[in-house]
């Protein structure tokens, strides 16, 4: 689950809450194989092995139970089919009820700062407590609901013994000696039914969190293949042709491209501006494949690419508007892989001094991965460690989302001069809401 979530389409990974993610990959996957496999393994043994038992000893069962018996015999086939449907209806509040938990504590968390400043604490702990409540009474519902099929079955042993002996009007003594073997049977196929009935139940409590997990296994299957090689093509220039895209809002649909025309060129420094919502955010996306306008075209070096392709095959960078730092080392954070090489450690310290980070130009930050590292940096410091993530790659097309909105002048400066020193051989494109920025662009496109 973990491997195919990180291979979808970002346009479908949006459709989902992050705590959705977490949920299927922990939750929903230990239940499906220290669970429901477990249970269905079990159903089948107890089933075949009650089903050797009666082929062996068919001859001591072929019993009347009369009218009563049968009658018997259908109100607990219905008791336990409500019994299952039970358990089938509690494992998808367990389910939904599991994912609000989640995803409650993820927002909790996220948006602690502004929860302590409104002083809204108390409303978050009574949603969250509402969840939880629900969430586990019906994981102790379902556990109630295992154990009552031992004793219907059990009861419905006790019965038919009972029938048996009315009906054939015995002494104890005479009815032990005919139907011994009978009873013996019967107490000891019972607690198998018992145990497989458990099963069912159980296998139907956890049904749903299969289900959670087979979704996202068959969704973007597709994308499940092998890595494509990137090609070792030089981008010399970007063409966007005829693309229309709306986005929804409220039930209603805004236009926010219809009919855009742009060729991106090597050698140069593209900025885009616009007022909020007009679609800079958007265009980034588009040009490095992370999404799909609703019509148009890309081409690159004049031969028209799959938008979804585009990532696979080239060579693209993106630093989005608040970029994420990890719990981790520098280097990590940089190269977004655990195994790095000195050369690579080198690198990131010229990259540091260059870009005004050398307080954490040492081994303590640099090397470290057990480090609560967030905590102790400024907007303005993830922005630049951002920054040379995007860079360190070396790509061939540069996309810059507001990449320094939270910098002052100085490190602004520093910046642009950086990127104007490599733009011989690279497109990029930088969004911004800054007008003074414009003397670092070669060519300005206003949406």
């Amino acid at each position: 689950a973990y491997s195919n979530y990180l291979n979808v389409l970002y346009v479908n990974f949006q459709k989902k809450n992050i705590s959705t993610y977490t949920k299927n990959t922990i939750r929903d996957v230990e239940n499906i194989f220290l669970g429901l496999f477990n249970s269905v393994i079990i159903i089948f043994s107890d089933l075949l092995y009650i089903l050797l038992i009666i082929l062996f000893c068919k001859d001591f069962l072929l019993l009347s139970v009369g009218f009563y018996g049968i009658l018997f015999l259908f109100f607990i086939f219905i008791i336990i089919l409500i019994l299952f449907r039970v358990s089938l209806k509690l494992g998808q509040i367990r389910n939904k009820r599991e994912y609000l938990v989640y995803k409650i504590l993820n927002e909790t968390f996220s948006a602690f700062k502004e929860i302590k400043i409104s002083q809204s604490a108390i409303q978050f702990v009574t949603n969250f407590s509402k969840n939880i409540k629900s969430y586990y009474n019906s994981v102790s519902y379902s556990s109630l609901l295992q154990y009552v099929p031992k004793y219907i079955l059990e009861i419905t042993v006790c019965f038919f013994l009972y029938l048996i002996y009315s009906q054939n009007s015995l002494t104890v003594d005479d009815f032990f000696k005919r139907f011994s073997v009978v009873a013996l049977i019967l107490y000891r196929v019972a607690p198998l039914l018992s145990r497989m009935f458990s099963n069912i139940s159980s296998s139907l409590f956890l049904l749903e969190s299969f289900k959670s997990v087979h979704l996202d296994l068959s969704f973007d299957s597709k994308n499940l293949k092998s890595l494509v090689i990137k090609k070792n093509i030089k981008i010399k220039k970007i063409f966007l042709k005829n693309i229309n895209h709306k986005f929804e809002k409220n039930n209603k649909f805004f236009e926010i491209y219809k009919n855009f025309n742009f060729t991106f060129e090597i050698g140069k420094i593209y900025g885009i501006y616009g007022l909020s919502g007009s679609g800079k955010t958007t265009l980034l996306s588009f040009i490095c494949g992370l999404l799909k306008p609703d019509k148009g075209s890309i081409y690159i070096n004049n031969n028209k690419i799959s938008f979804y392709e585009l990532p696979k095959k080239y060579n693209f960078s993106l630093l989005s508007q608040n970029p994420y730092i990890m719990d981790d080392s520098i280097v990590t954070n940089v190269t977004l892989r655990f195994n790095n090489t000195f050369e690579d450690l080198e690198r990131i310290k010229l990259y540091l001094k260059e870009f005004n980070l050398e307080k954490f130009n040492n081994n303590t930050y640099l090397s470290n991965r057990d480090l609560s590292f967030i905590k102790k940096i400024s907007d303005g410091e993830r922005q630049r460690i951002g920054f040379i993530r995007s860079i360190f790659s070396n790509p061939d097309i540069l996309l810059l989302d507001e990449p320094t909105s939270s910098l002052d002048s100085k490190n602004e400066k520093i910046i642009f001069n950086y990127l104007n020193k490599i733009k011989k051989n690279k497109i990029i494109i930088v969004t911004s809401h800054k007008y003074n920025q414009k003397k670092y662009f070669d060519k300005i496109i206003q949406l």
